[in-house]
């Protein structure tokens, strides 16, 4: 779960990085909300590897959606959002940690092909696409 304060600025971003123990397995095509201070990126999952060790239970790399305004203003808050996914998009990697159920972002080393966590945690929701624009940044 992010840190309110810390890791995010955002009370709903911090109400959705809650890890949710019984979420279904990620699946190619899946939608998903990236979560930063307090901007919200809708993202398509686009490759999904079921680990088998104790620590990792599944590594997934995801994409962030093409969006552009429908109606109202990404400048008062008042923006709503068209989605498409973008599946040539650059990607990033998390692992979902069994003990906790968080996403953890990271990359894999080039020179020792091991994932290496990036330090930001709970900042991926899958299940929904969401996106948010703070105006007042």
């Amino acid at each position: 779960m992010m840190k309110l304060g810390t890791e995010t600025g955002s009370l709903v971003n911090h109400l959705y990085s809650r890890p949710a123990r019984h979420e279904p397995a990620p699946f190619v095509g899946q939608g998903a909300t990236i979560l930063s201070w307090s901007d919200r990126q809708a993202a398509t999952v686009v490759a999904v590897r079921e680990l088998a060790g104790a620590r990792w239970a599944f590594e997934i790399e995801v994409t962030d959606d093409t969006t552009r305004v429908v109606s109202g203003s990404v400048h008062d808050g008042s923006a709503v959002f068209e989605t498409t996914p973008n599946p040539d998009g650059p990607r990033t990697l998390y692992r979902k940690a069994r003990s906790t159920g968080e996403w953890v972002k990271g990359y894999r080393n080039p020179s020792t092909d091991r994932f290496n966590a990036t330090g930001a945690r709970g900042g991926l929701v899958l299940g929904r696409r969401d996106h948010y624009y703070d105006p007042s940044f």
